[in-house]
């Protein structure tokens, strides 16, 4: 255990990378070029300047504040643990935070440590304890049949209890975040692991290269998609934030919005053009699902890629006012 002011971390950070990154609107987070990439325009890593916490989404890479200083300073670790020590006694008469020496963005104190279990899709001898879990995603058809690796886990007790886990992979397939889904009628449907990161600063892993992107409401829903051949994410709700916008500054595909055709889903759409010309993000298109959503649409066998392709449509004043009227 180390303990540097989170004071000295935000003047660190914003002091040296001030010329590759910027300072996001909440004042949590410093999006800024990955350290691990040549070129990045698009501003793949992240650091949140309270706690020091960063991740490289193109990379995968990920640690804590005395990683960073180290790397950023081309020293080993002890070295930069043995500065930080010195550094920081400027730093006394502020508020302290610990970091933990294996601390990783993302990555909670729950992981390690409550009890999963992980579905592939050749498991056998299902237990009655995890029968309605296994009925719940094989019904909605989110397994990847070409796929024997670990997809889901099972939580069997704690804060998840009895909830499945949708795991969010990075390019190393290990899990940097998820969401544990709740079974019947348990209230909230979703709970999200206690990390430096919201789940609506995040998104569902997907194609960065593609030439089209779909944003969901909820990674049920770009899985569905996925599985259907179409390159999706999910924002975690029908609002997207300031941090996953900015991220899409650099996408150069067509975004699609995918939000379910609801009172939610109007409002997504409404806040998302707000936020899009705040940041200068290009124009996009809107396709609602067939169906209640995309996952229920899925699970009714509909063709989504050909759906999308025919139906998706470039967001106008005009296509605005129809949406308009289509509320009255």
């Amino acid at each position: 255990m180390y303990i540097v002011t989170p004071q000295y971390i935000r003047d660190y950070v914003l002091t040296k990378f001030q010329s590759i990154g910027r300072l996001s609107a909440d004042d949590k987070e410093f999006v800024m070029e990955s350290l691990f990439l040549e070129y990045d325009f698009k501003r793949h890593m992240s650091v949140n300047i309270h706690t020091g916490l960063w991740r490289c989404f193109k990379t995968g890479e990920k640690g804590n504040f005395i990683g960073l200083y180290a790397m950023s300073e081309g020293i080993t670790r002890q070295r930069a643990m043995r500065d930080l020590f010195i550094k920081t006694f400027n730093y006394q008469d502020l508020p302290e935070v610990e970091v933990e020496e294996e601390i990783v963005p993302n990555e909670v104190e729950e992981t390690d440590l409550i009890p999963i279990s992980p579905y592939t899709i050749s498991e056998e001898g299902i237990s009655v304890e995890v029968e309605d879990a296994w009925y719940y995603l094989y019904g909605r058809k989110l397994f990847d049949v070409d796929d024997e690796g670990v997809q889901f886990y099972y939580c069997h007790s704690g804060r998840f209890e009895g909830r499945v886990l949708i795991p969010y992979f990075d390019s190393n397939k290990e899990v940097f975040f998820f969401q544990a889904r709740a079974l019947g009628n348990v209230k909230p449907k979703y709970l999200n692991p206690r990390g430096s990161f919201k789940a609506n600063d995040v998104f569902y892993p997907f194609d960065e290269e593609a030439d089209h992107l779909v944003l969901c409401e909820g990674c049920v829903d770009a899985r569905s998609m996925q599985l259907a051949g179409v390159n999706a994410t999910a924002i975690g709700g029908n609002i997207i934030s300031r941090v996953q916008a900015e991220s899409l500054l650099g996408f150069k595909g067509r975004i699609i919005l995918g939000f379910d055709e609801d009172e939610g889903g109007h409002k997504g759409i409404l806040a998302f053009e707000k936020l899009r010309k705040t940041l200068r993000l290009p124009e996009f298109s809107v396709c609602f699902p067939p169906e209640k959503d995309w996952n229920q649409a899925w699970q009714f066998k509909h063709d989504l890629k050909a759906w999308l392709h025919d139906r998706a449509e470039k967001y106008t004043y005009e296509y605005a006012q129809l949406l308009k009227l289509s509320k009255i």
